[in-house]
């Protein structure tokens, strides 16, 4: 056995006879330390017990984010009970997450979504969604609309087209619901909902003169985000994948979309979204692109690499700890992603160059879990199939 005094690195390309000093065709359950040397890799410990299968997991400021018997569940790093934080999702599909700005974190796993209070105790519905109840309203030849106005930071919803009914009459059997009123418009140019007034009761009635209606809804269309994929924010807004549609949040309100235009359609699958300070990285199950641009209306596609982008390969990274000539452009953060059976780092500058290109491949997969951590001073990028 011919001992090992610096790892050079893995080349499972090569034959074995073949490899340089201090390459390895594999190395298990080791760690690299910062001067080259190998370690045992560190044990580990149960956060949490009982039957169950965990996955997703998701580090939070706070916590970790884990789906555990088909919910999403918080708990806290140093163990304990987990907080149920959704419904049951009745399947095990891989939940993404993202942390918004003001602290809340985004879910979603395709077919449900929410957001999570940044204690990672409690969390709500993702958006807004219009009233289903128009009331009880006297017939008339005036159309009326009713949105949502959620009380605790006056986010309104897209309106409920009603009537015509007859203004200065009152409209009853208004829905009731906690921590919002009802925002009434009426239409009384047969197009524009202009605001009349808001209640808290299931009764509302007009009583100013009409030429007191002059301020228009602003929110027609907007409408809750769909339960997307591949979870990123970018900007003021944050951004999904649906098949093979890039869905963006509406500028600085992470709550709604306009579905007439807050979206990017591309020819295949999207596989991964990361927001960087030029643009977008696209990854889908043909092509490696970079969507360079500040605005989403602006953005213009650079071909990086067609080959294929595994999904859940790619993941946020900082690259400071990374030799300079590994830095795509010079870049000092970005992200790493498997493409082509190859592990990609992708700058914020969207440059983008492969890691030991000809001497690693990563095995092939449609999907996986990956992440990245530092260890003994090494940043780590490590891919689990799924």
């Amino acid at each position: 056995m011919t001992p090992i005094e610096k790892f050079v690195g893995i080349n499972n390309v090569a034959a074995p006879e073949r490899h340089e000093p201090g390459e390895l065709q594999a190395a298990l359950n080791v760690d690299l330390d910062s001067t080259g040397a190998l370690v045992t890799r560190r044990g580990r410990a149960a956060l949490t017990g009982g039957a169950g299968e965990a996955s997703s997991l998701w580090q939070a400021p706070g916590g970790l984010l884990i789906l555990l018997d088909g919910y999403v569940q918080s708990l806290p790093l140093s163990g304990g009970t987990p907080v149920v934080l959704s419904p049951s999702l009745g399947c095990n599909d891989r939940v993404w997450f993202t942390e918004h700005p003001d602290g809340r974190i985004a879910w979603s796993n395709g077919l449900i979504n929410g957001l999570i209070a940044a204690d990672l105790q409690s969390a709500a519905p993702w958006g807004i969604a219009p009233p289903t109840i128009a009331g009880d309203a006297v017939v008339g030849e005036t159309p009326y609309w009713l949105t949502w106005v959620r009380l605790s930071d006056g986010l309104q919803s897209a309106p409920m087209y009603c009537g015509p009914t007859t203004i200065g009459q009152p409209n009853t059997g208004l829905e009731i619901r906690a921590g919002f009123a009802t925002a009434v418009w009426y239409a009384v140019d047969g197009l524009t909902g202009f605001y009349a007034g808001m209640t808290i009761t299931d009764e509302f009635t007009f009583t100013d003169p009409t030429d007191r209606l002059v301020t228009p809804c602003h929110t027609e269309h907007r409408l809750p985000p769909p339960a997307g994929i591949c979870l990123t924010n970018w900007g003021a807004r944050t951004l999904m994948a649906v098949d093979n549609v890039l869905i963006a949040t509406t500028a600085y309100q992470r709550e709604q979309y306009d579905p007439r235009r807050d979206f990017i359609q591309f020819p295949d699958p999207i596989t991964w979204l990361q927001g960087v300070d030029e643009g977008i990285w696209v990854g889908t199950t043909k092509q490696l692109m970079f969507m360079r641009g500040a605005t989403l209306d602006q953005l213009k596609n650079d071909d990086v690499r067609d080959a294929p982008v595994v999904l859940g390969s790619g993941t946020p990274a900082d690259f400071t700890l990374m030799a300079p000539d590994a830095r795509p452009g010079g870049a000092m953060i970005g992200a790493f992603c498997v493409c082509g059976n190859e592990i990609m780092v992708c700058g914020n500058n969207g440059s983008a160059q492969p890691l030991a290109a000809g001497r690693y491949k990563v095995p092939t997969m449609t999907s996986c879990w990956a992440t990245t951590r530092v260890r003994e001073g090494v940043l780590q990028y490590l891919v689990s199939p799924a």
